[in-house]
């Protein structure tokens, strides 16, 4: 007789999308404790077996964290945020540090400001080939009067303007094209207010979650999506990392200043927004960096 594997029921896997849903859509937020198993029972109207089992999948795909005598928290926002806060919860200080200024530079510099694209050029035709104009060599030629008419040069093409020169055979690719948006732009200078309102008010975990939202706009004005949602899941493990590198006395000497990496890019310097962006990482605590 052959086995199969045992289905889950219907009923508990409607239970464990509502649960996904109240942590993605934020009404969950990470760290926050969820209900107790007699209020999800009591709000879902499903039984404490189903409850159960649908908290437990969750915990399982790393977006629940269930502590003993404390209640379940939320610790991912997504299964592969939950995958990568386990594995890489104890990596070396220097390698995450890496990680993030590589990310963070890449989003820095395609975040720059879009130039004005250049104006299009109508090449204008030859004298010879305009309505009207008469052939070079005077009349009758190339007519029976022993003239050879000119040789012509074909137009461009007004649709396809000028050629491109040709590549550079192992030179540098050319810098990526950039992808801001002026309402991005604005949302970088509330987010870069906000974090600076959070210094001042010397709430840590207000300000960690202000630098990380800020951090996260410089990479979603990339436009690149697969970035995004890479460093989105990797929010967390990097939320977590940035927590204990704040100094525990929030002083204007441990200031870490990012109006210049926002200035950057609101001018269209991708190297030193690039180049900005990479250093913070390092920026924090060096003593724990050489530590390593």
């Amino acid at each position: 007789m052959t086995l199969s594997s045992p289905r889950r029921s219907a009923l508990a896997d409607q239970v464990i999308a509502q649960l996904r849903n109240q942590i993605t859509s934020g009404e969950w937020p990470v760290g926050s404790r969820i209900p107790t198993e007699p209020e999800l029972v009591e709000q879902l109207g499903v039984a404490r077996n189903t409850v159960r089992e649908a908290v437990r999948a969750l915990a399982h795909n790393g977006l629940l964290d269930i502590r003993q005598g404390s209640g379940t928290y939320v610790v991912a926002t997504s299964e592969l945020a939950g995958v990568m806060h386990r594995r890489f919860a104890d990596a070396d200080p220097r390698h995450v540090a890496e990680l993030r200024s590589t990310l963070e530079s890449w989003g820095g510099a395609r975040g720059r400001a879009r130039p004005p694209p250049p104006a299009r050029q109508h090449p204008q035709r030859p004298q010879h080939q305009r309505a009207g104009a008469r052939a070079p060599g005077g009349p009758g030629a190339g007519e029976g009067g022993g003239g050879v008419p000119p040789a012509r040069s074909p137009a461009p093409s007004p649709r396809l303007g000028p050629a491109p020169p040709p590549p550079v055979v192992g030179g540098p690719p050319p810098p990526p094209p950039p992808r801001r948006t002026e309402r991005e732009l604005k949302q970088l200078d509330a987010l870069l207010e906000r974090r600076e309102e959070a210094w001042a008010s010397g709430d840590r975990e207000a300000f960690v979650a202000a630098d990380a939202t800020l951090h996260l706009a410089v990479v979603a004005a990339s436009h690149n999506d697969v970035l995004t949602e890479l460093y989105a899941d990797l929010g967390h493990l990097l939320r977590d990392w940035l927590r204990d590198d704040v100094a525990l006395e929030m002083t204007p000497e441990n200031h870490m200043d990012h109006a210049r990496m926002v200035d950057a890019i609101r001018l269209g310097d991708a190297q030193t927004a690039a180049s900005e962006a990479a250093a913070h990482a390092f920026i924090c605590l060096p003593d724990r960096l050489e530590a390593h």
